[in-house]
């Protein structure tokens, strides 16, 4: 969790294990394999549902669906497929790791702040590579944190500035602070 003006976060705190079960099939079978079951297989969006199979260059990993525990999760006609497809397919374990970057800025951030800390701030101004916050008190001690994870999720950004002022004349301009990235507006 972070504390009010943290040194940079560790983004293996956010990695997450997803227990798979995986089909081991041949390279060159993959593609008729995962035809026959492509309504039992993984659909996370941003990720793949074909694995390399460690080194070997001659088999993949196709990996099924979060639902399948086991092969009797899967209807008898997929079961069917399976126990005939020539080459053999074997069924085997698999551990996905979704890290720091699967993750959405909203999740990154309602992991690291404290979880009393009131609405996460989710939104926020663009103005060219510019991304302007507008943050409440609460959230004030945690603004580089903040500011950094915003950066990190949007590539077009490349400078993140917090609002110090009120908005007080006619020509609405306001004294704000760069919290990261490039320091020249």
């Amino acid at each position: 969790m972070a504390q009010a003006d943290d040194p940079p976060f560790d983004k293996a705190n956010f990695d997450e294990q997803l227990p798979l079960v995986a089909l081991r099939v041949p390279v060159k079978k993959t593609g008729d394999v995962l035809a026959k079951l492509r309504d039992h297989v993984l659909a996370l969006p941003r990720t793949r549902t074909v694995a390399p199979d460690g080194d070997s260059l001659s088999t993949k990993l196709l990996l099924l669906s979060q639902s399948v525990k086991s092969l009797e999760d899967l209807p008898e006609s997929a079961r069917q497929l399976i126990r005939d497809h020539q080459p053999p397919t074997e069924v085997v374990p698999y551990t996905l790791t979704l890290g720091y970057d699967y993750w959405p800025a909203d999740h990154v951030l309602k992991k690291l702040l404290p979880a009393d800390i009131g609405e996460i701030p989710t939104s926020f101004e663009t103005v060219g590579h510019i991304a302007h916050l507008n943050l409440r008190d609460q959230l004030v001690p945690y603004k580089h944190a903040i500011a950094r994870i915003i950066l990190d999720k949007n590539p077009a950004i490349r400078t993140v500035v917090n609002k110090t002022s009120v908005i007080k004349n006619v020509f609405r301009v306001f004294l704000m602070e760069v919290l990261a990235g490039e320091p020249s507006l």
